[in-house]
């Protein structure tokens, strides 16, 4: 028996490299790399490490000379936050009871890596390092135990003397920015407070403006990636790319015929289509809260199409400008589809408890009142305290 034990292992461990790398290029998820190469030493020769095992990206970026607060030139720190989705392993649970889905609900959780295999707890609305961390909270996640799903990665300026502090520059000089790996390499693209566009290439000395008109009220346009292109998008939908390797620039979208002011924007991409996402406060007769719709971009059109339903299979994420994301609704199990899970900055400080002013609101609806929300104090429990599937250390 042991033989045969032995001599099926040295079959498995002596697969030819080229069969290896098929293997593991089919793989789904960072956890299951994370296993893969647990397998034994070849394996784990064979694949990379998972990214979630490495060190969060930090980048130090040139001064801009808008910039001339400070008394000296100073330079910009780039800091990368990463969003994962942490749910049991089917053979983790072996009640006999059929756990129900808000018991098995996948974890959303804000990590940063500080050197590998170390990460830090960070708030999912502000970005924040939470540091009251749970007592059931263990202290040592053994992530082979869990299928784990990168949901998005996100990145915020700061300068050095306010180094720790992620959100510096946020709503001071730069009302939106956007960093991405591109096909000519990771780059970013800013809008400054003063109305310009401004762009920077890994490994670049100094920012690139991009020559274009904006409106003169520009701190409400917003920014965003999708497809191989950076998309800048007016408050009335007038909507041009940026090439991230000639920065040139083209108007892809006009202005909508019906517009509302008094909005909140985001741009969020599935894997084929851009979405803008519209946020506003109704307080009327009929319904008080907060209200979303969702636009589609028809690029062969040049027109933003009002969708109806277009989301009933996914699931959208909004934190203001710090993080979105829209996931399909078969990788998070028991979140509601055609919802937008979002921050609620007027729920601040209510609570102590991390990602405490997450609200849901059904897309072209209302609030979900009352779900997942503390009767008292009106604060979210969607993301905390954590689950208690959660292995103990």
């Amino acid at each position: 028996m042991n033989k045969r034990s032995n001599a099926s292992h040295s079959q498995w461990s002596d697969l030819p490299i080229d069969l290896l790398d098929k293997i593991a290029g089919c793989l789904e998820t960072q956890s299951d790399l994370g296993r893969f190469r647990s397998v034994c030493r070849g394996w784990r020769r064979s694949a990379p490490a998972p990214s979630h095992l490495k060190a969060s990206r930090v980048l130090r970026l040139p001064w801009l000379p808008i910039c001339d607060e400070f008394d000296e030139p100073d330079y910009f720190g780039l800091k990368e936050f990463t969003v994962y989705s942490i749910e049991p392993l089917p053979s983790s649970t072996h009640n006999d009871d059929t756990p129900s889905a808000a018991a098995t609900r996948p974890w959303i959780v804000m990590l940063r890596f500080t050197k590998p295999g170390t990460a830090h707890l960070r708030d999912l609305a502000d970005l924040s390092r939470v540091r009251k961390v749970d007592e059931g909270l263990p202290k040592v996640l053994d992530l082979r135990d869990y299928q784990v799903r990168e949901i998005c990665t996100t990145y915020r300026l700061c300068i050095r003397e306010n180094y720790r502090d992620p959100c510096a520059f946020s709503g001071e000089y730069f009302d939106f920015e956007c960093f991405r790996e591109t096909e000519g390499g990771f780059m970013g693209l800013v809008l400054e407070y003063g109305g310009g566009l401004y762009a920077w290439k890994m490994g670049g000395k100094e920012w690139t403006e991009i020559s274009v008109t904006l409106e003169e009220d520009f701190h409400s346009y917003i920014v965003g990636y999708h497809k191989g292109k950076f998309f800048v998008v007016s408050k009335t939908g007038w909507t041009l790319t940026v090439d991230p390797i000639s920065l040139e620039t083209k108007e892809v979208a006009h202005e909508m015929q019906q517009h509302r002011v008094l909005l909140h924007r985001y741009l969020v991409g599935s894997s084929e289509d851009l979405f803008l996402v519209e946020r506003e406060y109704v307080d009327d007769e009929v319904s008080c809260g907060y209200e979303f719709s969702v636009s589609k971009l028809d690029e062969h059109k040049g027109v933003w199409v009002l969708e109806e339903g277009e989301l009933k299979d996914h699931v959208l994420f909004i934190a203001y400008n710090n993080w979105s994301a829209l996931v399909p609704a078969k990788h998070l199990p028991g979140y509601l589809r055609n919802c937008v899970y979002f921050a609620d900055y007027d729920l601040s400080g209510c609570c102590d408890h991390p990602s405490s002013y997450f609200q849901v609101a059904e897309i072209r609806g209302g609030l979900q009142e009352g779900w997942q929300l503390c009767p008292r104090t009106k604060c979210s429990k969607l993301f905390w305290p954590p689950p208690t599937w959660l292995k103990k250390s």
